[in-house]
């Protein structure tokens, strides 16, 4: 199901370059950082992107979104290191702006 959501967004979408799509995801993830962080701990946890997946008037766009997440959540994750606060396997706001940076920067340098 996960390759269905993340491939029919990014089929769905008739303009934009990758890099475009990823910062859509990244705004998406900032707008709902803390929505979706329903502990209130300060990281998206593995069981509250599912639970955010599940919920109820959650919509395609939404849920390709978040499936990127839980996707990518160990990569995004391992982004920075938090020190003594890191929560293993768990997304912070530095390691979305950090994971983000680095893979739009990427795309950005890649030859057409």
């Amino acid at each position: 199901m996960a390759d269905q959501l993340n491939n029919s967004w990014f089929s769905s979408v008739s303009v934009g370059s990758p890099s475009y799509e990823l910062a859509k995801i990244k705004e998406f993830a900032y707008r709902t950082f803390d929505t979706i962080d329903r502990n209130g701990n300060g990281y998206l946890e593995y069981t509250e992107l599912e639970t955010a997946l599940t919920k109820p008037g959650t919509d395609a766009r939404e849920k390709s979104f978040i499936e990127f997440l839980l996707a990518n959540c160990d990569n995004i994750a391992d982004t920075v290191d938090e020190g003594a606060q890191s929560m293993p396997d768990a997304i912070s706001r530095q390691d979305l702006e950090a994971y983000f940076k680095i893979v739009i920067d990427l795309l950005a340098t890649e030859p057409q």
